[in-house]
């Protein structure tokens, strides 16, 4: 172990001319060779790199597979990465039989049969001058049921093999054959002391714009914002690379799939440049942050797009309650609805809350249910007075209400912290016929 102390605070603002143009020729001549993987340079894997083995094609983890036995020898997982990849590992198995194994007949139903049947109900007058036309229709319409009942059918069998994953996991006997690191605790203990230091600077309300500055950036940053209470994941595994590279005297390759929030990589994919210079100043090592979707499309030639959302930082519980999460997922099931203000998320998490729910992916799968009646609703009503418009939050509370006849609404009568009466009429019980169970 390196007798140097490891501070990525201590280095900050560090540099100077000759020192900087010193590291960028150094990593420059490096580059292509850490691209192309060649040589033997330690090889150092992002949670997000392992997690997505599970989220991927099945044919292209067989390829993945190949690739982490072919480098097995040179991949480094520091302790910090093992922990998260235990803690999540489960979670990202079900959601993807969840959301593709058994979404695909969801989707089927969703989008394919709902669609066909909301077409025939609503034409159901002009279709009896075409006999022929409706008749074939219907047809098509059985077909499409028994489709349907064969896709669930088949769910039973994938749900068995789903969990042979858990329990008989290739993946997971590779990786435990990779070279697995112990970090002595003082090394984590610096890196959190460091980073609550450096984070007091920053203002959670501006992280966004903050990150995409030069020389602002930090591992771990964009963390404040979706894991406020354990936010120091990133910057421990940056201590622990750290102080293998400074003991080793080895640059080393960092994999990593975390672009979106930008505090491993910007978000074109491009390198935070004072990373690199920092940790040379630390260790006098190279760090070579690349894509991993990258690496794998351009070595084993095949798509590893992800079938599933992984949160960048997977550790904390998407599917909680909470108005961050909930302003998410409304903005992606309902992009082309009207925003809502803060208050009025804060307002529908009471709300969900107060109803029973406890998790939005529950939620969002029950508010497809109602895709055809919430259909319905709108073309009734903008018969009466011209296109019904609706904000995100009001889109979801009428699909929950048209669920759920005891569905209770909350309605503000004041301007303090809890002043609202409940409303729990069951206003849409002629829809209810239409809902998909």
């Amino acid at each position: 172990m390196s007798t140097e102390v490891i501070s990525y605070l201590d280095k900050i603002e560090k540099s100077n001319l000759r020192n900087h143009k010193e590291v960028l020729q150094k990593y420059k001549d490096g580059l292509n060779n850490a691209i192309g993987l060649k040589g033997d340079t330690p090889i150092f894997l992002d949670t997000n790199v392992l997690l997505k083995s599970y989220s991927i094609s099945f044919e292209a983890r067989e390829e993945l597979l190949k690739f982490y036995n072919h480098y097995k020898n040179r991949i480094f997982l520091t302790e910090q990465v093992q922990k998260e990849f235990t803690k999540n590992r489960e979670d990202i198995i079900e959601r993807f039989f969840e959301d593709v194994t058994q979404g695909l007949p969801n989707s089927f139903t969703k989008e394919i049969l709902n669609h066909f049947k909301s077409f025939l109900e609503k034409n159901k007058t002009i279709l009896v001058d075409y006999r022929e036309f409706e008749k074939k229709l219907n047809n098509i319409k059985v077909e499409l049921e028994d489709l349907s009942k064969e896709l669930n059918n088949n769910i039973e069998v994938k749900k068995e093999e789903n969990s042979d994953i858990l329990l008989n996991d290739k993946f997971l006997e590779l990786f435990y054959s990779c070279n697995c690191m112990y970090t002595d605790a003082p090394i984590a203990e610096k890196a959190i002391s460091d980073f609550d230091i450096m984070s007091k600077k920053i203002s959670k309300e501006k992280i966004d714009s903050l990150i995409k500055k030069p020389h602002v950036a930090f591992p771990g940053m964009g963390d404040l914002k979706t894991k406020p209470d354990n936010p120091y994941g990133d910057f421990i595994i940056f201590y622990e690379m750290m102080e293998y590279a400074s003991s080793q005297k080895s640059d080393i390759i960092f994999l990593t799939y975390d672009t979106t929030k930008g505090d491993w990589m910007k978000q074109n994919k491009q390198p935070h440049i004072h990373y690199i210079e920092n940790f040379y100043y630390n260790t006098g090592q190279l760090i070579y942050i690349l894509d991993a979707q990258r690496i794998f499309e351009e070595t084993l030639h095949i798509d590893f797009t992800s079938l599933i959302k992984i949160n960048p930082s997977s550790v904390y519980n998407k599917w909680e309650i909470t108005p961050l999460n909930l302003d998410e997922l409304l903005k992606e099931k309902y992009p082309k609805e009207l925003p809502d203000n803060e208050d009025t998320i804060e307002e529908l998490c009471n709300e969900l809350i107060y109803n029973g729910y406890d998790d939005l992916n529950f939620i969002s799968r029950e508010a497809d249910k109602a895709n055809v009646a919430f259909l319905q609703y709108v073309i009734h009503n903008s018969k009466k007075g011209g296109p019904v418009k609706f904000t995100k939050v009001g889109n979801l509370r009428v699909r929950l209400d048209m669920l759920n006849e005891n569905y209770a609404i909350f309605d503000k009568i004041g301007e303090g912290d809890g002043e609202y009466t409940v409303q729990s009429l069951d206003r849409y019980a002629n829809y209810h016929h239409l809902i998909n169970n």
